[in-house]
């Protein structure tokens, strides 16, 4: 009978690999919420997804409101934002792939090398995604044990075999928000055998103070194996576009253009991303004002006794006696939080830094609920 739940039988003739994978699960919406508890728009705080909480910068807005040529195609190509990424990084528009959010850069680099009878190493509680399109390609995962909530390079390194052909770091991670410096990072690319790509998830990298920044795509000219991977959807404001690049060695971008389908990012997409990334000082201010608010976080939640896990990104991973209480009851509030006990952490909540108002909200209900 239609609408009747049953076995998935079509399991049978899928792709081995699918029986162990679950669909990756996004933050709750807004939208979903409002349905749930019959809140209003302005009774939501959205702290579960790591979006920038100050949104994109206003010429983007006005572009928006200007938006001419749907009914066309989108440059396949990007060569205004590959021009535009190129400069502002000083590098050939050779070395980029551009991806529909960093998670299409993920996939077309899993999709390029990873097959039945390979490897790819990853840290535990790292993104959940490196976990996903390895075993989408039927390769194998290999899930390193953290090191204080972060990647233990030295175990990760222990952990090659001759099967290897991908190593995922996240820098920041997601989701403890735990920072390698970059020096460490260097010395551990030295060592990885130069057949073995190296892919170093940068998605928070704008959020680190200048002081721990290391410009890493120089690297590249040393390195020809490893992947830098990018987003648009966190610091610049783009996530319901999504954009993503990697910059590689040109002979990797040309394999990842491969496999990579045909216009995965839109129109609206590329013109919002070649505004986006010359806005450098509006950026600057929203890690400026993100750092301050994240300060004041860790300021509140020592007061409230809530411990978290110091953190570069966006975000703070905080720990409690009973996180599905809290989160339930956050989410009654209309305050939205991600659980993450799919990364093996089930009494930790990642929370997104907001505005001051937002932080407020968060902090009076945690108040009131310890």
């Amino acid at each position: 009978m239609i609408g009747k739940k049953k076995q998935n039988t079509w399991l049978n003739y899928a792709n081995p690999s699918l029986s162990n994978i679950q669909p990756y699960e996004p933050g709750k919406p807004e939208s979903q919420l409002i349905r749930e508890l019959n809140l209003s728009t302005q009774q939501i705080v959205k702290l579960n997804s790591n979006e920038s909480l100050w949104e994109a910068a206003p010429a983007i807005k006005h572009h928006l409101s200007n938006i001419q040529n749907i009914h066309s195609y989108p440059d396949g190509n990007g060569f205004e934002l590959k021009q535009t990424i190129a400069k502002l990084h000083n590098i050939s528009p050779q070395h980029i792939t551009l991806g529909n959010g960093s998670n299409d850069i993920l996939e077309l680099i899993a999709r390029a090398f990873l097959c039945p009878n390979t490897s790819a190493i990853y840290a535990q509680h790292s993104f959940i995604v490196y976990h996903l399109v390895t075993l989408t390609q039927q390769a194998r995962g290999i899930k390193v044990p953290a090191s204080n909530y972060g990647h233990n390079l030295t175990a990760m390194l222990q952990a090659i075999e001759k099967e290897t052909k991908i190593i995922f770091i996240a820098n920041p991670n997601n989701p403890t928000g735990t920072f390698i410096p970059y020096e460490q990072i260097k010395d551990f690319l030295k060592a990885v055998p130069k057949h073995i790509l190296v892919v170093l998830d940068e998605a928070y990298y704008d959020y680190l103070p200048k002081k721990e920044q290391e410009d890493s795509i120089a690297w590249l000219e040393e390195f020809a194996n490893l992947i830098i991977v990018r987003t648009l959807s966190k610091i610049y404001g783009l996530a319901s576009l999504r954009l993503g690049y990697a910059l590689s060695h040109p002979d990797l971008s040309d394999l990842f253009n491969r496999v990579r389908p045909p216009f995965n990012t839109n129109t609206i997409a590329q013109e919002c991303g070649v505004i986006a990334l010359q806005e450098q000082d509006f950026i600057q201010e929203v890690a400026t004002q993100t750092l301050i608010q994240k300060t004041r976080l860790e300021s509140e939640f020592n007061k409230l006794n809530i411990r978290y896990i110091p953190s570069l990104g966006n975000f703070l991973c905080t720990e409690f006696a009973d996180a599905p209480y809290i989160h339930q009851k956050l989410s009654e509030h209309g305050i939205l939080v991600r659980p993450i006990g799919g990364y093996e952490l089930p009494n930790h909540l990642r929370i997104t830094v907001g505005q001051e108002r937002d932080n407020k909200r968060l902090l009076k209900i945690l108040e009131q609920l310890l």
